[in-house]
């Protein structure tokens, strides 16, 4: 279980993601996630999240790439 010492910060391009309508942020037992609930083009970048407590700070970080979706159309006579 998470200790409540621990410090959990998220980051997105190195700006601190907060709660909120876009972004849950969950602590269940040892594990933190973030959701993103609607994605965009500019929610693409780096993203991580560090934990801090007494003896040290831990980090993981990963990239999420979200590309335009195209359709294509078709002229119906």
């Amino acid at each position: 279980m998470l200790r409540a010492c621990m410090q959990i910060a998220w980051f997105h391009n190195d700006k601190p993601v907060k709660d909120s309508k876009d972004f849950e942020l969950l602590v269940e037992g040892d594990r933190c996630s973030l959701v993103i609930h609607e994605v965009y083009l500019e929610d693409s970048g780096e993203y991580k999240c560090t934990a801090r407590n007494v003896n040290g700070m831990a980090h993981t970080s990963c990239r999420l790439m979200v590309e335009r979706k195209y359709t294509t159309q078709r002229n119906v006579l």
